[in-house]
């Protein structure tokens, strides 16, 4: 077995060679590879920037060496014509150091006539310099060029995988191959890629940019580039590992990056169930990838990104995890207890990833109530659901319990105890649910929901003193999480007592002040301006109503607004306000309404802080019915 371990510089690292089976020797058709497991590009110009930085301050310390950190490469034949070396860790760098290779080359090329009419020295001196000293730059990024019909082609020394072949490929084309006898501006290869969305494509960029930047800045002085393009190549130097085998690069990789040093743990978690496998790497690649597609958008923005899915499929088992953990609990736990041990059981749980994550983001989208509650964690105990996913009903009556769960704490100020509390219910879901089938699905069920329902309630009864009085208290504001918590409080008072439904995910759905937030010159001049807007924001002036309605009423007096709600007729819970005899329609509400209780002080359209406070207790009262008791 091949394993050794050199100290290389640029120049050699883009010339390596190694042996293989008794094969030794440099051909130009090696080439690095990066391996289809591995994660996008993610350098930006800060670490671009950074490390142009520190070289170029080395180069000015006359620093007889700048260390870049190291490289864990995997040398393998594909067959006698076609030799790979995979970059196990360390793509990060390697990509970047093409694209600044790449980059220098461009604005030394667009640079050198301006370097031959101001420099002083004799044009055929600076093309030496170019011949002897820049032109290596080119060939350390391409093996070897060709001439096709659509023109010339590079063939690179850096062979990419999906996440960012063709775009990489194009751009350091870009930068090499001149057009119509002259190389091209980078500038103009911005414009044209505006439209962008892939975030590694955006880096590429990025870092292209920022270089060439740099050199502008900073290097536009032959004599210094004389020396320093030397500099760069010769005194800027890696750690390099290679082996030939796989297994022990992803050992020597999983070490450097102990603890998720250099990579996010679902990184390591990817590399470790693919260093697990034995055969056909790529299909275990594609399933990863195929799991992860599932957390993004249309633009490829994550939705959930995947670190926080891995500790949601934690809690949906009952088990919280902190971030700086997840990889050592996944190799030293959880790989265990799911038998991560061979190709089929990898297979079958990368399948489970795939299937689970879809489900995951179908639900975060579908579950509105859930959405405005900003209760993240609950979407854990939608995972430990899954295998009831095509019981609808039943999932609602699980989840519903989340929502009293996200009101009673929320407004209680126990927002620390949710996720602590959910690991636990979720505990009981998952187990109750395992080893279900058709034979057994409804019994499990039933005796799930029923251990559920009953610790739900314990939790709620231990959290829940105090509650009605927070909320006849609470101080509304204009916008952000907790206006779209009362929002969604309001929208379920107004079914509950009148049956009205409201969308509260769309702008047509909008909570209305009763008393005008912004106080009118011809009314409540009686009210002081400090108590004014505390009451202003209590929940007992708030409904809900579409936004039709709400323009109607506009910032007038309550008077002139209560005029036009007797006109419009709208649903109970508004109506109620202006006439509380109303009777609006009959049971199942009816009990709602028992409960709601709310009768007006005065018979007379009249709107003011003591009715504030009437309606205020009314609407705690039934939020205690509903979400306290579990009338939902």
């Amino acid at each position: 077995m091949l394993f050794h371990s050199n100290i290389y510089n640029i120049d050699k690292l883009f010339n390596i060679s190694f042996e293989v089976d008794g094969s030794s020797g440099l051909s130009n058709k090696e080439v690095y590879n990066i391996p289809f497991y591995q994660r996008e590009y993610v350098w930006t110009s800060i670490q671009s920037e950074k490390l142009l930085t520190d070289v170029f301050t080395a180069f000015n310390n006359r620093a007889p060496q700048y260390f870049l950190g190291g490289i864990v490469l995997n040398a393998m034949t594909i067959s006698d014509e076609q030799k790979f070396i995979d970059i196990v860790d360390g793509q990060q760098r390697t990509i970047t150091l093409s694209i600044i290779l790449a980059v220098l080359y461009n604005f030394l090329q667009k640079n050198k006539q301006l370097f031959i009419e101001t420099s002083g020295i004799p044009e055929s001196n600076i093309n030496a310099v170019y011949s002897d000293k820049f032109e290596k730059l080119k060939t350390l990024v391409v093996k070897h060029e060709s001439t096709l019909d659509e023109g010339t082609k590079s063939f690179f020394k850096l062979n990419t995988n999906k996440h960012i072949c063709e775009f990489y490929e194009n751009f350091i084309n870009y930068m090499l191959l001149p057009s119509s006898g002259n190389y091209n501006n980078i500038e103009e290869y911005t414009s044209s890629a505006n439209g962008v969305d892939i975030k590694t494509d955006k880096n590429i960029i990025d870092v292209g940019i920022s270089s060439y930047k740099f050199f502008s800045e900073n290097l536009n002085n032959i004599r210094v580039l004389e020396k320093f393009v030397p500099y760069l190549l010769e005194k800027i130097l890696l750690v390099t590992t290679i082996t030939d085998d796989l297994k022990t690069a992803f050992q020597i990789f999983e070490t450097l990056n102990d603890r998720g040093i250099g990579l996010s743990p679902d990184d390591l978690i990817k590399s470790f169930l693919i260093k697990n496998v034995t055969v056909n790497y790529e299909k275990y690649s594609d399933l990863w990838d195929e799991f992860l597609e599932n957390l993004r958008d249309e633009k490829g923005k994550f939705i959930t990104k995947p670190l926080d899915f891995f500790d949601q499929l934690f809690l949906s088992e009952g088990t919280i995890i902190p971030e700086d953990k997840v990889f050592d609990y996944f190799n030293e736990t959880y790989s265990q207890e799911n038998n991560l041990d061979s190709d089929s059981n990898i297979e079958d749980f990368l399948k489970k990833l795939k299937k689970l994550s879809k489900y995951h983001i179908e639900t975060k989208q579908n579950q509105v109530n859930l959405d405005k509650l900003n209760i993240d964690n609950s979407y854990a105990t939608l995972i430990s659901l899954y295998p009831i996913k095509d019981k609808s009903e039943q999932v609602q009556k699980f989840v519903k319990h989340i929502e009293r769960i996200a009101v009673v704490y929320f407004f209680n100020g126990h927002t620390k105890n949710v996720k602590n509390d959910l690991s636990k219910l979720n505990k009981i879901i998952h187990d109750g649910l395992s080893g279900i089938n058709p034979n057994n699905i409804d019994k499990k069920i039933r005796i799930t929901y029923k251990q559920y329902i009953k610790q739900v309630n314990k939790f709620i009864k231990d959290r829940s003193e105090g509650f009605e009085d927070s909320l006849i208290k609470m101080y509304i504001p204009k916008s952000g999480k907790r206006y779209t918590q009362i929002k969604y409080i309001l929208s379920v008072l107004a079914y509950k007592l009148g049956g009205a439904q409201f969308n509260i995910s769309s702008g047509e759905t909008t909570i209305e002040h009763l008393m005008p937030q912004d106080k009118p010159n011809s009314c409540y001049n009686h009210v002081p301006d400090e108590k004014y807007q505390v009451y202003n924001k209590r929940i007992g002036n708030l409904t809900i109503m579409n936004k039709d309605l709400n323009q109607l009423l506009g910032n007038d007096c309550s008077e002139e607004k209560f005029k036009v709600i007797e006109e419009q007729h709208p649903d109970y819970f508004t109506y109620s306000i202006i006439d509380s005899n109303y009777t609006g329609n009959t049971p199942p509400y009816g009990l709602y309404k028992e409960k709601y209780n709310y009768n007006k002080i005065s018979n007379d359209k009249i709107w003011n802080l003591e009715e504030i406070d009437n309606r205020s207790h009314a609407i705690a009262r039934l939020s205690t019915y509903i979400w306290v008791e579990g009338h939902i």
